[in-house]
């Protein structure tokens, strides 16, 4: 759904908004709270105040301003802060750390496995069929070496061997930033 679609029913009020909002944003909430809220059931809470906020507050939007997105990461990222100010005033916080949590993959961390597994994909196209099918059989199908000797009527060492070779075309079609 788009953005304007997801404003356009929340500014009518509409149920099904708050619903798209959560389905499309919640996990990119999860990356602006994470490391205001190193504390799971906190960051629960957040996103339920922040929803809540929204719901309340879209009519301040206005997108010849700034576009939604823009508008979304500025509210929750204040949203969690004061969420964080309010309950260490009360005295049941442990301080602010630099460093994020790893628990959650970043949006980034998504998007690059993506493409590192696309690339992937592309580099294991690109060896003759015989090397394939003996890659699949070893890295996917997870056969032993021995198996795939036995199989092949070969010793366990030219398997290897081969192996080394298909992994090394490999590291030459990824290039060195693959690996980084």
């Amino acid at each position: 759904m788009k953005d304007h679609e997801i404003v356009s029913l929340l500014k009518s009020n509409h149920p099904d908004g708050l619903k798209q909002l959560l389905k499309e944003y919640r996990p990119f909430f999860y990356y602006i709270i994470t490391p205001i809220l190193p504390n799971e059931q906190d960051r629960e809470d957040c996103i339920l105040e922040i929803s809540t906020r929204i719901w309340e507050k879209i009519h301040l939007y206005d997108e010849e301003k700034g576009n939604f997105l823009s508008w979304l990461t500025s509210f929750t990222k204040n949203t969690a802060l004061n969420y964080y100010k309010k309950n260490k005033k009360h005295g049941h916080w442990e301080e602010l750390t630099e460093t994020i949590p790893d628990k959650f993959p970043t949006p980034e961390d998504y998007i690059i496995k993506k493409e590192r597994q696309e690339k992937l994909l592309q580099a294991i196209n690109r060896l003759s069929h015989s090397d394939k099918l003996l890659f699949y059989r070893k890295y996917y199908y997870m056969q032993s070496t021995a198996q795939i000797a036995l199989e092949y009527g070969t010793y366990v060492r030219a398997i290897e061997g081969k192996l080394y070779r298909i992994k090394k075309q490999l590291r030459k079609f990824l290039g060195g930033d693959f690996y980084e």
